[in-house]
């Protein structure tokens, strides 16, 4: 079926191609310009493809979209939760090299922001604990309390308190660490 673009008496025959094709052919291999339109500045210069509007214009103006999205939630997503961030912070700060840890889990009430995740050190226990509080104490983080069996670190900072509990879990061959923190508003 041969359809023609015919818009508002322009002449979309006036131009073929090499072929013999008119350029106003809809339905053809490949959707073109009506360059008689824009020639004749009567302002029909609309890509016709089977009678409708040009697709690759359309997926371009798909794709725009989908860029400004991605780049909304970028800059919203770079405005990110203060503690959410330091928690993120300790959790690589109590991960020693050659160890592994479990997904950072983050949650956020009112009144209390926790997070928690699971050490896999590649030492023991004791040694662990020496390693930790080191690292610890260059962010400000005091021990309280003497047990071995949880050991918590706090600090104030910035009108909240801040606790990081550490506990060995499992077995003595295979020492895991869990770890859990809370920022609590003063």
């Amino acid at each position: 079926m041969d359809v023609r673009a015919d818009i508002g008496g322009c002449a979309p025959d006036a131009r073929r191609s090499a072929d013999g094709r008119s350029d106003g052919v809809v339905g053809s291999a490949r959707p073109t310009w009506n360059d008689a339109c824009d020639a004749s500045g009567c302002g029909c210069n609309v890509r016709v493809h089977g009678g409708q509007r040009d697709p690759v214009r359309k997926a371009s103006v798909v794709r725009l979209v989908r860029i400004a999205v991605v780049v909304t939630v970028m800059v919203v997503g770079c405005q990110s939760d203060p503690v959410r961030s330091t928690a993120q912070r300790l959790y690589e700060a109590t991960t020693p090299a050659g160890g592994s840890a479990t997904a950072f889990l983050f949650s956020r009430e009112p009144s209390l922001a926790t997070a928690s995740w699971e050490v896999r050190p590649n030492m023991d226990w004791e040694s662990y604990l020496q390693w930790v509080a080191t690292q610890l104490m260059e962010q400000r983080f005091e021990r309280s309390g003497a047990a071995i069996a949880e050991v918590t670190f706090t600090r104030t900072l910035e009108g909240d308190t801040q606790k990081l509990g550490i506990r060995p879990v499992g077995n003595a061959t295979s020492l895991r660490v869990a770890v859990t923190f809370q920022s609590l508003p003063l």
